[in-house]
């Protein structure tokens, strides 16, 4: 799951942690490595997941104070989505989760490295993340920035890589 606690004392003391929402794991083909970490891709071709949330409040414009929690992971269609939950209580409860990836990319084998930003003059939300379109045995990266002018409730996307990357 991905949980938030919060604090309303400069970090002193938190509350106790709570769900954001259900996290389910991007899969992988292969074991944990020897470090316990998840890896993506085979035996000699590894990639590492990283399926930590990202968080950002607007300080500015309609939804200023709204907190934003991006994470990538997989859904009930087993397809790994971006997701994301909003909080407009300071983190004392959260939207249900919802996704957000709206790049072309149908059947995509991975997104991962999720990250969200507000501006800081606006409050427009955008979420960088990756999307490999291919198998473990090929994989080619591509990075997408999806952003919201309407405090999130609404997402374009585009590819903002010219080139693929592969490993």
């Amino acid at each position: 799951a991905i949980w938030s606690a919060r604090s309303t004392d400069g970090g002193a003391s938190f509350s106790a942690p709570h769900v954001v929402g259900p996290y389910k794991n991007l899969a992988t083909p292969t074991p944990n490595d020897s470090n316990g970490y998840q890896t993506l891709g085979t035996d000699t071709d590894l990639v590492m997941i990283n399926s930590f949330a990202s968080i950002a409040v607007a300080a500015a414009g309609d939804h200023k104070g709204r907190a934003y929690i991006c994470w990538c992971g997989k859904g009930d269609d087993h397809v790994p989505h971006v997701w994301l939950a909003t909080s407009d209580n300071d983190g004392a409860s959260w939207s249900a989760p919802r996704i957000v990836d709206a790049d072309s990319v149908p059947n995509a084998y991975s997104r991962y490295f999720s990250w969200v930003a507000c501006d800081p003059q606006t409050g427009n939300v955008a979420i960088e993340y990756y999307v490999a379109p291919l198998g473990p045995s090929n994989i080619l990266s591509d990075v997408y920035m999806a952003h919201s002018t309407d405090g999130g409730a609404t997402f374009s996307a585009r590819r903002i890589s010219s080139v693929s990357s592969s490993l």
